[in-house]
């Protein structure tokens, strides 16, 4: 998930930008000009080239918390750029960033009239930084319920299908849902042929697949159709597989159009699944993202291919996974509990572990985990 943070002055407004790992924080810009017009067309165009998720806007408030005319004005500026936008609208308390920018500052080999130029940049990095670091700590506790056996783990799988649906076709009318191959979800998704939903209004979709013929035993679409798919009534105009018979990186600009025109996306904007169902591999791997692989942790592409050893594959990318609205993860058998260990002890590292590009979506993720696969984790974890 991408954020754009903005530092706003009266004559001056700072911007920056992170990466969608949310690793790196870049000074993007200083907008010179008291025109509030002019500073809200500048940062909707970067909002739109720099695919932007959110929006974090520093607030400037008093040392004793309390908020004078700046922040009111910082509020009514945050108040046009929601017109202009459907981005969410944060805000950071700023009341440091002006300290922390002028550090940053003193350390650049620049004359003093390009620093004070650059310094509205460096602000709106701090105040990012500051935002990130916060909903790290806010988000650091994951969500996990641990199933006894691999029956109640598919039980609990299926339980969480079933509300999420449920609150999709409420609220929106549609469902929509990516799935996952693999051993772990196939009881899970035996289950689904007896969901009372209205499979008519679902939409499926694949995470990740090989590029074989869909009959093949390997195929995660041939998985799908002989655990549930043959036994529901979904339109057939409703199953949206990814075609990688071809085993080439046509599939996957084949597999974008195929969201692009499922989702109707306007440019800029990314499909927006209500559940995706995930494994993680034992190094860590989700979908057919596996370690070092940083072309598939930030990009503008929906889709891409991966070659492997064994396949090549065609797999959603990290961006457009964290952007789902629900993420449930499957993880059994005791050959998990060293990486389930790590990953929830260790330093974020993607390109160490994949599913670690994830964590900026970690309040969105249900972990689902059985008891041999718990077997290392610390009680407070699984609290």
């Amino acid at each position: 998930m991408r954020y754009l943070a903005i530092d706003h002055g009266q004559k001056r407004t700072g911007l920056a930008v992170c990466d969608a790992s949310q690793t790196l924080i870049t000074p993007c810009a200083v907008i010179e000009t008291s025109s509030q017009r002019e500073s809200l067309d500048r940062i909707c165009r970067v909002l739109d080239t720099e695919m932007i998720d959110a929006v974090v806007i520093g607030l400037p408030v008093n040392m004793d918390g309390t908020e004078g005319p700046r922040a009111k004005c910082v509020r009514q500026f945050a108040w046009h750029l929601a017109q202009r936008t459907s981005r969410p609208i944060l805000f950071q308390d700023e009341r440091l960033s002006s300290f922390e920018a002028e550090s940053l500052a003193a350390g650049l080999d620049l004359t003093r009239k390009k620093k004070k130029k650059r310094l509205d940049a460096i602000a709106a990095s701090a105040i990012l930084q500051a935002f990130l670091d916060s909903a790290r700590r806010s988000f650091a506790k994951p969500h996990i319920l641990k199933a006894a056996d691999f029956d109640q783990l598919a039980e609990l799988a299926f339980d969480a299908f079933c509300e999420t649906a449920r609150q999709a076709l409420l609220q929106r009318g549609v469902f929509r849902m990516a799935i996952c191959g693999g051993r772990t979800p196939e009881r899970f998704y035996e289950k689904l042929a007896d969901a009372d939903i209205a499979w008519e209004h679902v939409h499926l979709f694949w995470v990740d697949e090989r590029c074989v013929e869909p009959d093949d035993p390997a195929s995660n679409f041939g998985m799908a159709m002989r655990t549930f798919l043959q036994r529901i009534a979904i339109p057939a105009g409703n199953i949206h597989r990814i075609k990688a018979e071809s085993g080439d990186a046509a599939a996957a600009a084949d597999y974008e159009q195929t969201l692009r025109s499922a989702f109707v996306l306007a440019a800029g904007q990314r499909p927006q699944f209500d559940l995706i169902v995930l494994g993680m591999g034992d190094d860590g791997h989700i979908g057919s993202i596996f370690p070092d692989a940083y072309a598939l942790l930030d990009t503008e592409a929906f889709a891409a291919a991966v070659d492997r050893p064994d396949y090549v594959r065609i797999t959603l990318t990290a961006p457009v996974i964290r952007e789902a609205r629900s993420i449930l993860i499957l993880a059994a058998g005791d050959r998990k509990a060293d990486i389930l260990r790590n990953i929830f002890t260790a330093e974020p590292d993607p390109l160490r572990y994949p599913v670690w590009a994830l964590w900026p979506a970690l309040n969105k993720i249900i972990w689902i985990i059985d008891a041999p696969a718990a077997l290392l984790l610390e009680p407070e974890i699984l609290k």
